[in-house]
């Protein structure tokens, strides 16, 4: 276990909580310093960090279970419905609420279908798209952003797509902003929006 890698939490604000994954100590406490109007400084500050800096794994600790997954093959996944668990490889075809054993799943189904104008058995990749949507506290964090502004630097928006990006926290925000990818996802036709959860 590499003890240079923290997972940190913190109480940002009302706004909400902020979790990140940091891989060196100085870059972590940085980013959480970021929004000066959220946190702690001076002295409290410092104090802080002592503190956080006790939160760590112990030596040659042993976990219940490992999970490493190989994202090296991993085929895309895309959102179909309306919720999390709505989500398959681009391969794929919609679903039939009839697939579902649980009544509570065939019912969410059914709405989702509804509410997203799909019908069972169509192949996701025959859907047009009209609305392309980067956001959340799971895919908009800051790694994820500058991800994504790789992928589009240089290329732009189709006319007929509206194409979103939210970040996960108002951090993420001011700091997509400060390395400048902003004005990438601006340039290529994405909207900016303000950082939410959604």
């Amino acid at each position: 276990m590499n003890n240079n890698k923290y997972s940190l939490l913190h109480k940002a604000s009302d706004e909400q909580n902020v979790y990140q994954s940091i891989n060196t100590k100085k870059a972590g406490w940085n980013l959480l310093n970021f929004n000066s109007r959220i946190l702690k400084k001076g002295q409290e500050w410092e104090n802080a960090i002592k503190e956080w800096e006790q939160l760590r794994t112990d030596d040659g600790a042993i976990f219940d279970s490992y999970i490493e997954v190989d994202c090296d093959n991993l085929e895309p996944h895309v959102s179909w419905g309306t919720n999390p668990s709505q989500v398959l490889p681009i391969s794929s075809s919609i679903p039939s609420p009839d697939e579902y054993d649980e009544v509570l799943e065939s019912q969410s189904c059914n709405n989702a279908l509804e509410y997203m104008g799909l019908k069972p058995g169509t192949k996701i990749e025959d859907i047009s798209l009209d609305r392309v949507f980067i956001g959340s506290c799971t895919n908009a964090r800051i790694t994820d952003l500058r991800n994504a502004a790789k992928i589009v630097e240089g290329k732009k928006v189709h006319p007929k797509v509206r194409a979103q990006i939210m970040p996960g926290s108002t951090i993420t925000k001011l700091q997509a902003e400060k390395e400048g990818l902003d004005k990438i996802f601006k340039d290529s036709g994405f909207e900016w929006r303000e950082s939410g959860c959604s």
